[in-house]
């Protein structure tokens, strides 16, 4: 989709609020400092030469390698990379246990395609519901055990009535959700799509394992999550009946969405060339769902996104810090403009099923997902009933 100067624009004043909030970002010299600092010259409301500037210094971050301000780097936990074991060569379920939230289980699963064991969250339907869907849930960057979605989304209690089966896997922070091309030194290995789509699906709705499936798959997610789960489901359309995303970005080379891939991993330590590997490897077409969206023609889809915008002195935001308060407002913006971007993607496709919802007021952060997790799952719940 070629660029607009609206959203050029939107990208200009979105990095120009970054330029303001960290000036220590001025001290870098890279495409990511260049995009920043020629952007906040350029007002949002600018068409012309000056966006179109802005947009190719912007186009420079999703193609060259650069450094992210030293502000915008977060500490791991140190328990990254996680320990590989060449040994795993067959798909299994090692053990399930109870875990944090309600009627959640801990499934440690063995993957050959990660070759270690991986972490997953089960909350089974609740007792007497009968056959019931599996809805995947995919977190934000950090994804860590305990998942957000039950620690900070709490789905365990919002959803604690619901005929569904959720499966929450952990432990993938800064991963896109992708099969990546190369292991990363700090990441580790991440070959998240093949576990999601070919080892963890029939241990889930094996009987021996005791969840009473219905045949019906869902799955969403929330920022890094949304992303992955719409590539995904796009990509296997055999496999899932219904995909949502809160607040994501669904292209791999659209200006603001390539940004927003890059800062997830490299803000994370990680190095993106890891990701998708040289440009024209297959893995940039794969996941860039906003230039073919034609998987998602027959399935349920939900998007949503606020407008970043909030009061900056109202009560639920008086105590955030500065650089939580503009990256919330600043991702948030650019999510917007992914959604409405994948949106338009989709119509230009003839494809007019799917329910977009926006907000006024909200910041990237749970405080604003929370209100999207249960029109989500309204709109996807058809979709996930059996077939009489």
């Amino acid at each position: 989709m070629s660029p607009t100067p609206r959203r050029l624009a939107a990208t200009a004043a979105a990095l120009a609020v970054l330029a303001n909030a960290f000036p220590a970002a001025a001290q870098s010299s890279s495409p990511l400092h260049d995009a920043v600092a020629l952007s906040s010259q350029t007002s949002a409301s600018s068409t012309g030469s000056a966006v179109g500037s802005a947009a190719s210094a912007v186009d420079a971050v999703g193609s060259a390698r650069s450094s992210v301000p030293g502000a915008w780097v977060m500490p791991g936990s140190g328990k990254y990379p996680l320990p590989t074991d060449e040994g795993i060569v067959v798909p299994e379920v090692l053990a399930i246990e109870p875990d944090v939230g309600i009627n959640v289980q801990k499934w440690s699963v063995a993957s050959p395609a990660m070759k270690r064991v991986v972490q997953v969250q089960v909350r089974p339907a609740p007792e007497g519901a009968g056959a019931a869907p599996m809805l995947y849930l995919l977190d934000g960057v950090e994804a860590t055990h305990p998942s957000d979605w039950i620690m900070l989304g709490h789905v365990d209690t919002k959803l604690r009535d619901d005929s569904v089966t959720l499966v929450m896997p952990t432990e993938a922070r800064a991963s896109m959700w992708a099969d990546w091309y190369a292991d990363d030194e700090v990441g580790g290995r991440h070959q998240w799509e093949t576990f999601l789509t070919e080892e963890l699906p029939p241990l889930l709705e094996d009987p021996a394992h005791g969840l009473d499936f219905n045949g019906k798959r869902g799955i969403g997610g929330i920022s890094m999550g949304a992303t992955g789960a719409l590539a995904i489901a796009n990509r296997n359309p055999d496999l899932f009946d219904a995909v949502f995303g809160i607040s994501g970005c669904y292209s791999t080379t659209e200006s603001l969405a390539a940004i927003s891939n890059y800062l997830t991993v490299e803000t994370r330590k990680n190095d993106f060339d890891n990701l998708y590997g040289p440009p024209g490897d297959w893995r940039w077409r794969h996941y860039d769902t906003e230039a073919d969206p034609t998987g998602l023609a027959d399935m349920t889809v939900y998007l949503s996104s606020a407008r970043g915008v909030t009061q900056a002195s109202s009560a639920d935001h008086a105590d955030a810090d500065l650089i939580n308060y503009v990256t919330g407002t600043v991702i948030e913006q650019a999510t917007l403009v992914c959604t409405e971007n994948l949106d338009a993607a989709m119509r230009t496709r003839g494809m007019a099923h799917q329910r977009v919802d926006y907000v006024e007021d909200g910041l990237h952060n749970w405080r604003n997902f929370h209100r999207f997790i249960e029109p989500a799952w309204e709109h996807i719940a058809p979709a996930l009933e059996a077939s009489p």
